[in-house]
């Protein structure tokens, strides 16, 4: 009997680099939600966490993703963030392994329940996600010259949560109108990475 080798099935962390590497160089603008790995994140009971979704990865696997390597030489990076690591800095290290300085914050997004009127609301119409928040943050990063287009772009945006991971038709105007990233040609990758070149 003679036993063949098994290929071995690339991880999400060797699929989500091997399709950043496939992306030419001078990527301008990123835009990314990372598949962020929360310890509360049953593998056994998914529950409401991203596991129904997608493979997550620890800040150190997503540290190694080769990003930098195909970034322009001015570039703008916006982050979302969890609360619970915007909290103890987590963001930081994954934001300079990917080339970029980090800045304050470009926007919150509160989440309003999907059937909650975007003008008009109240305290019950907020969303309560999976760890009882109602927001989501964008941190930017820079790297080389700024790509600042607008100023004058809201810091707090109140929308209607959507389908999973989905973010509001506000937010990508918002960063269109920060960055210049409108009218660029863009590609996004699972786990909600986004790039513009």
């Amino acid at each position: 009997m003679q036993i063949w080798p098994t290929r071995r099935q690339p991880s999400p962390l060797d699929q989500l680099a091997s399709e950043i590497l496939a992306l030419p160089r001078g990527i301008r603008i990123v835009l990314a939600d990372p598949p962020w790995e929360f310890r509360s994140n049953s593998l056994k009971v998914p529950g409401r966490n991203p596991r129904r979704h997608y493979a997550c990865l620890t800040v150190a696997e997503l540290c190694r993703l080769p990003l930098a390597e195909r970034l322009a030489e001015d570039a703008a990076l916006f982050l979302w963030v969890p609360a619970p690591f915007l909290v103890i800095g987590a963001h930081i290290p994954l934001m300079r392994a990917w080339g970029f300085q980090p800045r304050a914050r470009a926007f919150a997004w509160a989440k309003l329940n999907s059937r909650a009127n975007p003008v008009c609301f109240g305290p019950n119409d907020f969303h309560m996600g999976p760890g009882l928040t109602t927001r989501k943050d964008v941190v930017p990063g820079k790297r080389g010259k700024s790509l600042r287009c607008d100023g004058g772009v809201r810091e707090l945006i109140t929308a209607p949560v959507r389908e999973h991971s989905r973010k509001p038709t506000l937010c990508m105007n918002a960063l269109s109108a920060t960055s210049a990233a409108e009218g660029r040609s863009s590609s996004y990758l699972p786990g909600n990475l986004g790039l513009a070149g």
